[in-house]
């Protein structure tokens, strides 16, 4: 089987409405958490398993223009309207990528 088989979380539009809802719901303890580890402006980060985007797009909006952050997840559906998103918000310095993280390498990534 395939680590897609055992995705636990719900793929597609559907599963993206869903993590939309708890991403916002979460957002205020997810900031608070960024602005604890020490997430500011121009900084690269990396979000692995970034599902729908939300988180990857809030740190974009911390880092700022001078800054880079990446989102990567296996749900090319989620990922498409992620990629959306940030145009819309006009976050160019968030970018998503299609990948497993249970077989990522550090060496595929150039933030």
């Amino acid at each position: 089987m395939s680590a897609a088989s055992h995705y636990v979380i719900r793929g597609g539009h559907a599963g993206k409405r869903r993590l939309e809802i708890l991403a916002r719901t979460m957002w205020p303890t997810t900031f608070q958490l960024l602005k604890r580890i020490g997430v500011r402006e121009g900084m690269a980060c990396l979000d692995l398993g970034c599902g729908g985007g939300d988180v990857t797009l809030g740190m974009a909006r911390v880092v700022g223009a001078g800054g880079r952050v990446v989102g990567i997840d296996m749900d090319s559906v989620k990922l498409a309207a992620a990629r959306e998103e940030a145009v819309r918000q006009n976050l160019g310095q968030a970018k998503f990528r299609d990948g497993n993280v249970l077989e990522w390498s550090e060496r595929q990534l150039t933030i």
